[in-house]
């Protein structure tokens, strides 16, 4: 029968060989034939195993190249891998931060690297370009307790005790007078009696004046008391002049205090925190 096609340009395969080849009715050369195929399809199958003294032979077990089971990798990314030096620089490569809640130095833990230690008593923000205060990395700031400012202070009140002094009773002396109206009279009506001629009073007496004639004068008239007023002055005023004296430049004792409201003592600014162990890889 027929030999299997077995790619003779290099890139023959495994799977290209017929299992049931060659028969027992083959002939001897087609036996010949079959065992170049399968050399031919494991040399270019696996063309990068020569088993040469360059390369040398390949001693992986079954069991260990079944773990490549599955990989998916590329070349570059089994490369990263070479070493266990390459595998810290492709987990923390240089300028990585390491945290942990174990002291052990991981120059000790990673064999080949070097690290310190990093931000000891800072927590750590993310870089934010947007903000002077953490635009640029390794910036530092911030305080683990701050003491106000007047101007950070609410507004607010305190209460006060203050009193004026009582001074006591005193007077202010003064200087006023009535000023003199200087010398004056003030009309007077006088209402008189004119004495009867017939009665036989004297006809010459005519008004008479004083508090009557009485009885003495034989008018048979007895005296009578007259009714006189003085005349009004009319309405009128006196001028006061005079000032109270200047008691001088003076003040009154003012008493007292503002309460106290504060201490002035600094307050804890510190979020909520956990202390762990933190490195940087500096090679």
């Amino acid at each position: 029968m027929a030999l299997e096609d077995v790619n003779d340009n290099g890139t023959a395969r495994l799977h290209q060989l017929v299992v049931t080849n060659p028969t027992g009715t083959d002939n001897k050369n087609q036996g010949d034939d079959h065992i170049r195929n399968i050399k031919r399809a494991i040399v270019d199958q696996f063309s990068g195993i020569s088993g040469d003294s360059g390369s040398g032979s390949v001693t992986a077990n079954a069991t260990e190249l079944n773990k490549l089971d599955g990989c998916t990798a590329t070349t570059s990314n089994l490369n990263a891998l070479a070493g266990i030096n390459n595998i810290f620089n492709v987990v923390y490569p240089v300028g990585c931060i390491y945290e942990s809640t174990s002291g052990t130095h991981p120059n000790t833990l990673f064999a080949g690297t070097t690290w310190s230690v990093f931000g000891a008593g800072k927590m750590l923000v993310g870089l934010d370009s947007g903000d002077t205060a953490f635009d640029q990395v390794n910036e530092t700031g911030g305080s683990k307790t701050v003491t106000l400012t007047e101007n950070q202070i609410p507004s607010h009140d305190h209460d006060d005790t203050f009193a004026v002094a009582n001074v006591g009773d005193h007077t202010h002396e003064d200087t006023f007078a009535v000023a003199d109206a200087g010398g004056h009279t003030h009309a007077f009506t006088d209402y008189t009696y004119q004495e009867s001629v017939g009665q036989g009073g004297n006809s010459s007496a005519g008004m008479s004046q004083g508090k009557g004639s009485g009885d003495s004068d034989n008018d048979n008239y007895p005296a009578r008391p007259r009714s006189a007023t003085t005349e009004s002055a009319g309405g009128h005023g006196h001028t006061l002049n005079g000032s109270i004296s200047a008691a001088g430049g003076h003040g009154h004792t003012l008493t007292g205090s503002v309460n106290n409201a504060g201490g002035g003592q600094a307050h804890d600014n510190m979020p909520p925190y956990t202390v762990v162990y933190r490195w940087k890889r500096v090679s």
